[in-house]
């Protein structure tokens, strides 16, 4: 939308605001001039707010504002560095699967906490995460443990992965990590 356009709406909409008595003479005179600067007076910041939503929605909002987002998901440790948790790591090195994978995750949030510290809850988010549907969770019979298998993932994402599942399996649970290749 153009300056021109944001404007022109801003002062559509104050003057649909006036009461009715007013109205009549908003398109000429006094009333005319002050809608006027109300409109040049709040057409930048109207801008500025439009751009703004969209950079709190997973979909939209640039790329550089993923790891914040995240953030407030609770998933600002992933780019947390974890030999100095102070330092905090580009979203390439953090998160490996990449940009697309992370909006995926955060637009997919409220079914992951719903089924949070489950056995489904934690292969979902695996699969969300990596976008690699050969990710199986086992748990043992006795329901102490969880065998994590996962199939077609590089070797490089382990480091990533294994920082994941330490994270959101059930703490009552131990883990182990198979990777296979197929």
């Amino acid at each position: 939308m153009s300056k021109a356009d944001i404007r022109s709406d801003l002062r559509a909409r104050l003057e649909a605001e006036l009461p009715r008595v007013l109205r009549s003479g908003a398109d000429q005179g006094a009333m005319s001039d002050v809608l006027d600067a109300m409109a040049d007076l709040l057409a930048p910041r109207a801008d500025a707010i439009d751009k703004a939503a969209a950079g709190f929605d997973p979909l939209t909002a640039p790329e550089d504002r993923l790891p914040w987002l995240a953030g407030w998901f609770g998933w600002d440790w992933l780019f947390r560095d974890p030999d100095d948790p102070r330092r905090v790591q580009p979203l390439e090195r953090a998160f490996p699967p990449g940009a697309d994978r992370l909006r995926a995750l955060l637009v997919t949030w409220p079914v992951l906490h719903r089924l949070r510290g489950r056995g489904d809850g934690l292969a979902l988010i695996l699969r969300v995460a990596t976008g690699v549907t050969g990710i199986e969770v086992r748990p043992d019979p006795h329901g102490q443990h969880v065998r994590v298998h996962a199939a077609g993932l590089p070797d490089a994402w382990q480091p990533w992965l294994r920082r994941l599942i330490a994270a959101e399996c059930p703490l009552h649970l131990s883990w182990s990590l198979e990777i296979g290749h197929g």
